[in-house]
């Protein structure tokens, strides 16, 4: 019977281990989202941004957004309202270190559009209003959501 013996110097053992503990993070779960109703926010404390937020809208619920424009020709006043989006149907907006995505169930973010979103700006010219911006956005279609 022929026997070898192989030693590892102690540098080897140590760079194997360390090696082993440095995959063993992208083998972990990612962490749980933490879920909030968008009614809720204003009335909770600080939200943990080491983990994904999801936020829970409900039809009818209204959205104030601040359209910021800066630039060297133009900007909005300072002073401008926030525009209201109005809640079409009962949604779920997911945030995390990847961007914004959108899910009718909670669920699924990362399914694939029916229809891809879009973005335009123009400038209408008319007698009766003159010179009017336009901007248009139109979100992705889920695959499954029909369009009201």
């Amino acid at each position: 019977m022929i026997s070898t013996r192989t030693s590892l110097s102690r540098g080897a053992v140590l760079a194997a281990a360390a090696a082993c503990f440095a995959l063993l993070p992208a083998c972990a779960k990612p962490p749980e989202p933490q879920l909030v109703k968008a009614a809720d926010v204003g009335k909770m404390g600080a939200l943990a941004m080491d983990r994904p937020i999801v936020i829970e809208f409900e039809e009818g619920q209204k959205i104030p957004v601040e359209l910021v424009l800066d630039g060297p020709f133009l900007k909005t006043p300072d002073d401008l309202p926030p525009v209201e989006l109005i809640v079409r149907r009962h949604f779920f907006l997911r945030v995390d270190g990847n961007g914004i995505k959108s899910s009718a169930d909670g669920k699924s973010f990362d399914e694939k559009p029916a229809r891809p979103g879009s973005f335009a700006v123009g400038v209408d010219i008319t007698r009766e209003k003159g010179v009017r911006g336009k901007i248009r956005v139109r979100a992705p279609q889920p695959v499954g959501v029909d369009e009201r």
